[in-house]
């Protein structure tokens, strides 16, 4: 079974996609911060990363530069979510 990190930090949010995933055969599992989102993509090693950018204790671009930096994990798939659109954010994606 495929495994997928939703990190986000609205409850509701990450909520519905943890169901959706589930619903679809993933095991789907949640980090509301990006740190817990680094500890649990080291040691539940997902298949696939559902990143917000917008978090508490470390916003989703550490995130993603920490993911980056190590040499087992910096092929980690990842797909940024945000409802922010703002341009910058978007180019930086």
């Amino acid at each position: 079974m495929k495994k997928v990190l939703v990190v986000e930090d609205e409850q509701l949010i990450a909520d519905l996609l943890q169901k959706k995933l589930r619903k679809e055969g993933y095991y789907a599992f949640v980090a509301g911060d990006g740190e817990a989102a680094l500890k649990q993509i080291r040691e539940g090693r997902p298949d696939l990363v559902l990143l917000d950018i917008v978090l508490p204790r470390m916003n989703g671009f550490e995130v993603l530069s920490e993911l980056r930096k190590d040499e087992e994990l910096r092929g980690t798939p990842v797909i940024i979510i945000s409802n922010s659109g703002h341009r910058a954010e978007i180019d930086k994606g």
